[in-house]
């Protein structure tokens, strides 16, 4: 599953509303990530860096720059004999409150979608049944 998330260049073949990511730069264990994300007539731009940790099976994405104040997402996968529990965390804050506004009262339901989406992805490519958090 890290693998799965770490392959950041394939979201826009899976994940809901990505429109396009493109890799800017790759250091070792971090990369410049810019992503093109479409919702309702909405476009929204943005740059993160992401961390890949291996060693701590976590990958943190940390905001560059784009339409937001902050915006910080972080995987943690906790292996266990079934396979892993895998926590998701995501803060933000766009510049524009209008937006702002409207992307908070549609948040659970984006991430529902997400979380469908890397479940599906996750049987695709694993071939694995998985126990949904949704």
């Amino acid at each position: 599953m890290f693998a799965l998330v770490k392959d950041v260049e394939a979201y826009p073949d899976f994940l809901p509303w990505c429109k396009a990511l493109d890799i800017t730069e790759r250091k070792k264990e971090m990369f410049f990530a810019h992503m093109v994300v479409g919702f309702r007539k909405m476009t929204v731009n943005f740059t993160s860096r992401v961390f890949c940790h291996k060693e701590d099976l976590k990958i943190i994405a940390l905001y560059e720059k784009g339409p937001f104040k902050h915006l910080q997402n972080e995987w943690k996968f906790i292996p266990h004999s079934q396979g892993c529990t895998i926590r998701f965390y995501v803060e933000f804050v766009f510049r524009n409150l209008l937006l702002d506004m409207t992307f908070k009262v549609v948040s659970m339901q984006v991430m529902k979608r997400m979380i469908q989406a890397f479940e599906t992805r996750a049987e695709k490519i694993y071939g694995a049944k998985h126990q949904s958090i949704l």
